[in-house]
């Protein structure tokens, strides 16, 4: 959705601001991450999902774990991280 800011007109989405003239959050998905961040991520992911199904019986546990364990192996198959997207800088 466009926002007149002064003389600019900003285009506002649910994953970042950007100019008119790129209206697409193409930077925003880029890869950030090397291998070492990728391979933790993957572990942490599958250790997430291993969780979610312990914790089965608990539906807000499970969903939960469920759901950061898929963003993790997202994060680690793409090689992106959601933290230093949003500009937040992480160790590995």
């Amino acid at each position: 959705m466009p926002v007149e800011v002064g003389s600019r007109t900003w285009h506002v989405n649910i994953f970042c601001v950007a100019k008119q003239a790129s209206l697409l959050p193409v930077k925003f998905f880029a890869p950030n991450i090397q291998t070492p961040g990728r391979i933790a991520r993957g572990l942490c992911g599958v250790a997430a999902l291993a969780g979610a199904w312990l914790y089965r019986e608990h539906t807000a546990g499970g969903i939960t774990l469920a759901l950061s364990g898929g963003l993790m192996l997202f994060e680690a198959f793409r090689g992106w991280c959601l933290a230093r997207a949003c500009g937040l800088k992480t160790p590995m």
